[in-house]
């Protein structure tokens, strides 16, 4: 909840689109996600964890 969807850079950087918003709440779909952590590495705030 700390980054607004259109500033988040774990939404541009997923390769599989397994970052969604729900609610306004940037989500991580665990049945797209295949653990690259690519989301990981962008993470400003380093909120994104595997």
């Amino acid at each position: 909840m700390n980054c607004t969807p259109s500033e988040a850079p774990c939404l541009k950087e997923c390769p599989n689109d397994a970052i969604e918003v729900l609610g306004g709440a940037i989500t991580i779909n665990e049945e797209k996600c295949d653990k690259c952590k690519q989301c990981v590495d962008v993470c400003p705030i380093g909120a994104i964890h595997i």
